[in-house]
């Protein structure tokens, strides 16, 4: 059966020929015959054989297929080539799981938690296998776009599970919408190295902003307030130690077992256990800063009363003197006589960004680390800012390439297996469950009819297809694949993951997910204690306060009154909302309402809201209530620019909705063209970000950025040395008008 047209084998067809003939062997295959048997092994050179047959082997563990070697041929003294390969059929199956129809919901959910393509695949692909064909399933992962359900018309699950969606609504609504926002880079990484026991190395900037190399055997990863950490042994300090994400610098480094042997997890190690010390009230530093008139509202509203640190702060001689008057004669900035003011901090890295956010209208006076900070924050800003202007090429977004070869080939094992379990659906009825367009469907049944044995003396093929008649999809011949394949690292991480994060916010689907997490724990036992290397937590657990408020608010649709902080006019206000969902979105939190005073729907941050009062009356729910999932909606005026986005902030591309994007060699950001409401929030941005967020074009946007940063700098150097060039009496660079751009 093979021949020429084995030359065009894909590896995903590759991969799934050679795991049915695998499958139905019961003594096992030597090399040499899976090399005969299998489409695409025949036509390939010895050295290129090896290689694919290695790499196909790493796929298929990576897909959670065991493989067996009845036959220890090493051990008996006969080498390698007599070694014999199989999978067994028992270990290679999905446990048979049943879920309530409000777990399945959960599951769901917790699906659809991940904003990392790789990982929300992953999760999707496991909710779709372990779930099957199961009524409750279906629709449940068609859009995003949700409706609040009104309490009050909320069915009930079998067991009277209060706040259950039933299976026929379009989408699954929540009042608590979350999403994984972790630094993609690392988490992948550190997570696979957790659950393999390595050592990795990496660069990382402490709270005070001190860098120094660190080498980590990971025991675990979790999430407390709104970050993400890696529990390890640091094998510097020969302790165990807790780093956060977002201060690990660049990419990480894995070490091979000569370089560093690996330190093994404490018996009886558990994340949740690691975290539980962490306290971000813990170890408060006071700041002390001067805030020209009228600006920095949020600080403000955290003043506290400092009593003799502040009036010592500013004896003559005891803080830095203020910086000369500005060149421009602006009196917005911090030069000008202003407002001092304390407030307490805990991570002097979040505090900077927020200080340095507020440019030339902000000094710090105290503590010097805290000052010391902010200007290393406004100098790397300023560098990456002055770089010389690159030019990608843009195009139009467009989906990832080409997926990986372990991903086609899950999601065809999980093809043969759902048609098997529903008899023979309708094409419409798998375009439904998959999630997939029509033609990626027809493409994975012709992948599926090539596969098996090349040859009848090792098996027979999968015979699958479509009867154009009926549109239905017929499987007469499933060769072994028709049994679910048990769950992998990836697909058991990502959505056990969401599933822990689920059990811990503020909501209905709370509880199910908990009792779905259990299940998913008993058929996954071949991970060794996954979900113990795992923590993580929801923002609302972490501040019952003002999130179990407006979560109460959200599920007995009450109107709230809030007096929020507006950054943009750097004013507080007050408004009355109805409130619709609580939104976690990495370390922000955001609520998402009907605002009365502008008529519209908003996302107010929570750590912006001075002050919530639920009200007596309640609101009907409505289509104006639709939550939409884009974090910004266009207008017609907005200013388009390209923006360079370092690795890091992938998630953060993700909120502009880019219009195109590029990269260029060499350079590791990535370019995006995105509209741009206000230019006053992008320099904030920019500076929050320490250089990993740069403006690119259009050339008067760029220079009004620069000049916004040698303004902020200069505060705090008082030298024209700051400046790259003369600044006009607007504070921007001479030339075009500092917020031109192009207009749409």
């Amino acid at each position: 059966m093979a021949g020429v047209a084995e030359q065009n084998v894909d590896n995903s067809e590759r991969l799934l020929s050679l795991l049915s003939t695998l499958l139905q062997t019961r003594v096992g295959l030597t090399k040499q015959q899976i090399r005969a048997a299998v489409d695409g092994y025949a036509h390939l050179s010895d050295e290129n054989f090896e290689a694919s047959f290695e790499r196909d082997k790493a796929h298929l563990r990576e897909l959670g297929v065991p493989l067996d070697s009845p036959q220890d041929a090493d051990r008996l003294g006969q080498g390698t080539d007599s070694l014999r390969y199989r999978v067994d059929p028992a270990a290679y199956r999905l446990p048979e799981i049943e879920f309530a129809a409000d777990e399945v919901l959960a599951l769901s959910l917790a699906a659809r938690l991940w904003r990392d393509p790789a990982l929300g695949s992953a999760a999707l692909r496991a909710f779709s296998r372990i779930t099957g064909n199961a009524p409750a399933a279906r629709g449940l992962l068609r859009g995003r776009r949700t409706v609040a359900q009104p309490a009050e018309s909320a069915a009930s699950g079998p067991e009277g599970a209060p706040g259950f969606v039933p299976a026929s609504t379009e989408d699954a609504a929540s009042p608590f919408g979350v999403q994984i926002a972790a630094e993609e880079v690392l988490f992948g990484p550190l997570a696979t190295a957790a659950q393999e026991r390595r050592v990795v190395a990496f660069r990382y900037r402490t709270v005070d902003g001190v860098e120094g190399d660190r080498t980590v055997s990971v025991w675990g990863l979790g999430s407390r307030f709104g970050h993400w950490y890696l529990i390890g042994h640091d094998h510097d300090r020969d302790a165990e130690r807790v780093f956060r994400l977002s201060r690990i610098i660049g990419g990480i480094t894995e070490l091979r077992p000569e370089q560093c042997a690996v330190q093994p997890r404490p018996a009886g190690f558990t994340a949740t256990g690691a975290l539980a010390h962490l306290d971000p009230a813990a170890a408060m530093t006071t700041a002390v800063v001067r805030l020209a008139p009228g600006r920095g509202a949020n600080l403000r509203r955290r003043a506290v009363d400092p009593g003799a640190l502040l009036d010592g702060a500013l004896q003559d001689g005891a803080m830095p003197s203020p910086a000369p008057p500005s060149p421009t004669g602006r009196e917005d900035g911090a030069n000008a006589p202003g407002d001092v003011i304390a407030f307490d901090y805990h991570d002097g890295e979040a505090a900077s960004a927020e200080i340095a956010a507020l440019g030339s209208a902000a000094e710090v006076l105290a503590p010097e680390e805290l000052r010391a900070a902010v200007v290393r924050r406004l100098e790397r800003t300023l560098a990456a800012q002055r770089r010389p202007a690159p030019h990608p090429a843009l195009k139009e977004r467009r989906h990832a390439g080409r997926a990986p070869a372990t991903a086609v080939a899950a999601r065809a094992l999980d093809l043969v297996a759902y048609v098997r379990q529903a008899g023979a659906p309708t094409v419409a009825e798998a375009v439904e469950h998959f999630g997939v367009p029509r033609r990626t469907l027809r493409k994975d049944i012709e992948r599926l009819q090539l596969c098996g044995p090349g040859s009848w003396d090792y098996g027979s093929r999968v015979d699958i297809w479509i009867d154009d008649e009926t549109d239905t999809i017929v499987l007469s011949q499933d060769d072994g694949l028709a049994q679910p394949i048990r769950l992998n690292f990836a697909e058991a991480f990502a959505l056990g993951t969401g599933l822990q994060l689920l059990s811990t916010v503020p909501a209905a689907s709370a509880e199910a997910a908990g009792r779905a997490l259990g299940k998913l724990r008993g058929a996954t036992e071949h991970l060794d204690g996954l979900f113990d290397l795992v923590a993580p937590r929801s923002r609302a657990a972490d501040d019952a306060g003002l999130s179990g408020l407006l979560a109460a608010a959200v599920e007995e649709r009450r109107v709230v009154r809030l007096r929020y902080v507006s950054t943009a006019r750097e004013e507080i206000t007050e408004r009355l909302v109805e409130p619709v969902q609580l939104e976690e979105t990495g370390d922000r939190a955001y609520l998402h309402a009907w605002c009365r005073r502008a008529g519209d729907s908003r996302r107010f941050r929570l750590d912006r809201i001075v002050e919530a009062e639920p009200l007596d009356e309640m609101y009907t729910p409505g289509e104006r209530h639709a939550v939409d999932p884009e974090h910004y909606t266009p207008r017609k005026d907005d200013l388009v620019a390209v923006l360079g986005f370092a690795p890091r902030l992938a998630p953060l591309q993700q909120e502009f909705s880019p219009l195109r994007t590029g990269t260029l060699p060499g350079d590791e950001r990535t370019f995006c063209e995105v509209r741009i409401a206000d230019p006053g929030t992008l320099r904030r941005m920019v500076a929050e970000h320490g250089g990993d967020l740069t403006v690119v074009a259009p050339e008067g946007l760029t220079r009004s950025v620069t000049a916004w940063l040698e303004e902020a700098l200069r505060v705090y150097t008082g030298s024209a040395a700051a400046t790259g060039q003369p600044t006009d009496s607007t504070g921007s660079a001479a030339g075009p008008a500092a917020d031109e751009g192009v207009r749409t």
